[in-house]
Formats: structure tokens, sequence, C-alpha cells
């Protein structure tokens, strides 16, 4: 989109700022109200210098609708809010009607009054009661002039201050003990949803040096069972950071994973296993004694030790026996054939 450049300010041009860039506005004592938030300019004067001027530049509908759309419920997300709203403050600058429409586009009526109402308790202890906080731009206000432009900051102050105390919630603890580590979550997804819920639901806040014990000790408790169990026989627990703490943590989750490959092989082989098993397979074979040629054991129940014919009735081995029989058993063959007579 063009934007037409602004006209260089001549000696009487004091009181008078550069036009707006879309509509031609003037600031001064003949100017119209503008509803925009402001940008710095550097404009040539006739002397050859170079002098800041701030113009404003309207909010457009796509942008409202944008911040609109993207930001949270102040009672839902009040860190998400006031880091919205600084960041407009910063970037745009806006003038007191400008605060007005983002309060109305991006708040409740209800939270709107409690956001006005804490900028004011804030200007009145801050000794500012002079500070308007209104939402209608004072008469003969000018962004050029360094008074105002000191009034305009302290009234965007007050307003962080006020977005920030309507914020606060009553104590509720029990939504802190309900924040507990899911299944498949990451150690760090959970400590930054833990450390969210001590900032919404506490006065307590978790990146503070006096509060890392207790938070560590919640973070232990309602981490996930196993890396509960390995943060608890951790040596020296007590005294390490969170940071140190989510790393261990960290290194069990990731460990969580191989173990559960490990898992999932022996079940596999375990359900071939059992596949095997049911079409008759039996495992290796187990051991069967020798066998001669035609399927007969090499040594029956009734085969003669030193004959090794089947069935033979007593001392007919005998003769033959002692022909070929060494001297050393023949004392073992006087009875027949010795220890196993059969029949």
């Amino acid at each position: 989109m063009y934007c037409p450049q602004p006209r260089p300010p001549t000696v009487a041009a004091q009181n008078i700022s550069p036009h707006h860039t879309r509509k031609g506005a003037f600031y001064g004592k003949n100017a119209v109200n503008v509803l925009a938030p402001l940008r710095k300019i550097l404009v040539p004067t006739i002397n050859g210098e170079v002098i800041d001027h701030y113009v404003h530049v309207p909010f457009t509908t796509a942008d409202l609708m944008n911040w609109q759309s993207t930001t949270p419920r102040l009672r839902d997300d009040p860190d998400v809010v006031h880091r919205r709203f600084r960041a407009i403050f910063q970037a745009h600058d806006p003038d007191w009607q400008d605060v007005g429409q983002l309060l109305d586009c991006l708040l409740s009526t209800e939270e709107k009054e409690r956001v006005l109402r804490g900028a004011r308790e804030a200007a009145e202890t801050g000794g500012d009661g002079h500070v308007f906080i209104t939402l209608v731009n004072p008469t003969q206000w000018n962004p050029n002039n360094p008074t105002n432009m000191r009034e305009l900051k302290n009234f965007l102050d007050y307003i962080l201050t006020g977005i920030k105390q309507a914020g606060k919630r009553t104590l509720d603890w029990s939504k802190v003990h309900n924040t507990v580590q899911g299944k498949e979550e990451h150690p760090s997804d959970f400590y930054e949803r833990l450390c969210k819920a001590f900032c919404i639901y506490t006065n307590i806040d978790p990146k503070a040096a006096d509060t890392q014990s207790t938070v560590r000790l919640i973070f232990i408790s309602q981490s996930a069972p196993d890396i509960k169990k390995r943060l608890q026989h951790l040596k020296g627990a007590e005294g390490k950071s969170l940071e140190e703490l989510v790393s261990v943590a960290t290194c069990v989750y990731h460990t969580r994973e191989n173990i559960q490959d490990t898992k999932q092989v022996r079940m596999l082989a375990a359900l071939v296993n059992a596949e095997n098993k049911q079409v008759g397979w039996r495992g290796p074979p187990k051991w069967q004694p020798k066998t001669e040629k035609w399927g007969a054991p090499s040594h029956a129940n009734d085969m003669c030790n030193y004959c090794k014919q089947l069935g033979h009735w007593k001392g007919v081995s005998k003769p033959t026996y002692r022909e070929t029989a060494p001297p050393a058993r023949l004392a073992a063959a006087t009875n027949g054939c010795g220890k196993n007579r059969h029949r």
C-alpha cells in the first residue's frame, strides 16, 4: 500500500505533527482525534536537520481479529495475555483510545473494569494520581511533546500492572497436585506445564531460588512411575537443580523406549514359539540310544554283557568266554556270564 511521505515541518510546525499515514490527520490545536497507534519516523527540517516525529498508523481489522483469535482469556492464562499487551505496547505505542479498543477486543467487560481498577490503584500507590487512567485522549495532547509522551508511557505501564492484578487467581493447590506427567509426555513438557500451574493457581514463582525445594519435591512425586522411582533413588537428588532432574528424567524417558523395543522382540519370539508348538514341533530331538543296522539297540535289557547274545541260558557262553576273555575277567565268568544272568 502506498503511504505518502510526511510534509517537512516549518518553523511554525511546533504544535503540528506530520500528517496521518492513511487519513492525513494532524496533531495540534485544530487536529482531528484519530484512533490509531503511534509510529516514529525521521523528518528532515528546512535547516537540513533530521528530527523524530510520531505519526498514527491505525490498527487494521485483520490485526485485531488475529490478536483476538490467538489471545486466550485472561482467567485462563493471564501471563500470555500480559505478554501480548506488552508486546503490542512496545511495538505500536498506542494512545488512550487505542488501549480502549484493545481492551474491548481482547477482554470481557468485567475483565476490562478490573484492569482499569487495578491501573488506578497502581497510579495512586505510585504517587502518579495525576496520570489519566481513562480511555479518552487528554485535551491538547501532542505525541511530539516529551511531557505528553512520558504521561503516555506511564499510562501504558499502569495498564500492564492492572492486567497483572486482574489476572491473579485465588490459591488452588489442588490444581497443582492434579498436574501429573502423562505416560508419553516428555519430562521437559511436564516441567513447563507444572511451572505454569504454579504461576496460575498459586502465589509461588517456580523460578525463584527460595521455592526450588517445593517445586523439586512436587516434580519428583508427580512424575511418571518409572521416572519417579529413578529420581527417588538418585543420590543427592535433594541438592540437585531442577534442570539436572529434568535431564535425568529425560534419560529415563529415552531408555524406556529401548526397553519397550526389547519387550516387543521377546513377545514376538514367544508368539513364534507358540505357533510352532501348535503345528507339532517339539524343539530339538532328544538323545536316543545307538542302534545297529536293522534298528536293534546296541545293548538291550536282556543282552549278555560278555557275549552280546539275547536271552541265553546260564553257562551257554562260558567256554567261549574262557577262551576269549582276558585273565582279569575270568573270575567274573565262573558262574555262567557273571552279573548279567538272564532267565
